[in-house]
């Protein structure tokens, strides 16, 4: 006698399979698609690269001070736009 064929759907949740680690990092590429193009190579560059403010400076044909300025106001609209995507699936569960 077989046994009936399982529904996995009910028995597992997709969104467990899940680690966390994934959901940020898929949360913070979205966020940095959002950007201005040079806030997201400024931080790019620093962060993913490790490259100081001179070598973004020199890649991006500006000044270490501009590199400084747009690696955190880059920063900031990253923090605003993941508080809001935070914000909103709190709400919408």
């Amino acid at each position: 006698m077989r046994n009936s064929p399982t529904n996995w759907a009910t028995l597992v949740n997709p969104a467990d399979l899940w680690d966390d680690d994934v959901v940020v990092r898929a949360v913070l590429w979205e966020a940095l698609r959002e950007l201005p193009p040079h806030h997201r190579a400024a931080l790019v560059l620093r962060y993913y690269e490790d490259l100081s403010d001179d070598d973004i400076a020199a890649a991006l044909e500006c000044r270490p001070a501009t590199v400084r300025n747009w690696v955190a106001r880059g920063l900031h609209r990253l923090r605003v736009q993941i508080d809001d995507t935070r914000t909103v699936s709190k709400e919408n569960p």
